[in-house]
């Protein structure tokens, strides 16, 4: 019987009791009883507070909020990338490389645009779409080798521009890696930007997300 009936049935023989004691006409049987009842009421308050004891001593041995905070980040797989549209920064970067995943170069293309830096000589500005466009095979090898990825933070500018933070897990065992993705908004729609730059003079480099400072 639970402890919330118990002490009912406690609570009217008790009453009984204290008829009886002024009438004097409590029977045995109902002495026997609240004797009984009394006994099974402080057998189930001693187990609730060996109970609650329990409890508490879990919740303190528990992780604490700092340990595994409620906004805590989690990985979305390769596996459940989907075309979610360009709305988002974080969408598009995620139909980015669904698109890469399933080899689909066209669409690729028509979603990365590219930023060089002071280091890329004028005259070889005319070169860049040529050049970008070459990168495609390499980020479709880069996303079929990825297991997932998860967004660290999202800035978004003023001047229609933001900066994702993002953390990229391998499946080739290679520890993940962090990166910072620039994206341009055109329209409603975000676009994931390639960073250019010359290494050294005739070279040209580029690779999704923001140039690194230690980058040769």
């Amino acid at each position: 019987r639970q402890l919330g009936e118990l002490l009912t049935e406690h609570g009217r023989l008790t009453n009984l009791l204290a008829q009886a004691e002024r009438k004097k006409s409590l029977s045995e049987e109902q002495l026997r009883e609240l004797s009984r009842l009394r006994g099974e009421v402080n057998l189930l308050r001693k187990e609730s507070q060996e109970l609650a004891k329990l409890r508490l001593q879990q919740k303190q041995n528990a992780p604490s909020s700092e340990s595994n905070p409620p906004g805590n980040k989690k990985m979305l797989a390769a596996d459940a990338w989907a075309d979610v549209g360009m709305e988002t920064p974080e969408n598009a970067l995620q139909t980015f490389f669904w698109a890469a995943r399933h080899d689909n170069a066209d669409l690729v293309g028509e979603l990365i645009r590219w930023q060089k830096d002071a280091s890329v000589p004028d005259e070889l500005e005319g070169q860049l779409d040529t050049i970008v466009t070459s990168l495609i095979p390499g980020t479709i090898r880069f996303a079929a080798e990825l297991q997932g990825m998860t967004i660290l933070s999202q800035q978004e500018d003023n001047g229609g521009t933001a900066r994702v933070r993002v953390e990229l897990a391998s499946t080739n065992g290679n520890p993940a890696k962090q990166q910072e993705i620039l994206f341009v908004k055109e329209d409603t729609q975000w676009k994931p930007v390639f960073s250019v730059w010359s290494a050294r003079k005739g070279s040209i480099q580029g690779a999704l997300g923001i140039r690194p400072e230690s980058m040769p």
